[in-house]
């Protein structure tokens, strides 16, 4: 399968926080980043929930998330 990207950084901490992988992420020339997530059911299930309102994660998990994704952006770190 092909990794989903989003350049939504809430959602991208939430799949995060949901324990789905980030596989790598780019930036364009204007700034716009965009993270790669390994395709899955859970991936799936995690963006029905999010688009309806019914996302769940723990805050301390979605804080770090928060955190490790703009310290990848800003230190330009792949995982």
């Amino acid at each position: 399968m092909s990794p989903y990207p989003t350049n939504n950084f809430y959602f991208a901490a939430y799949l995060l926080a949901s324990d789905v992988p980030v596989m790598s992420f780019e930036q364009n020339t204007n700034g716009r980043v965009t993270f790669y997530f390994e395709e899955s059911q859970q991936r799936i299930e995690c963006f029905t929930n999010f688009t309806f309102g019914q996302a769940v994660v723990d805050v301390q998990k979605f804080i770090v998330a928060i955190k490790r994704l703009k310290s990848m952006i800003h230190d330009n770190v792949q995982t």
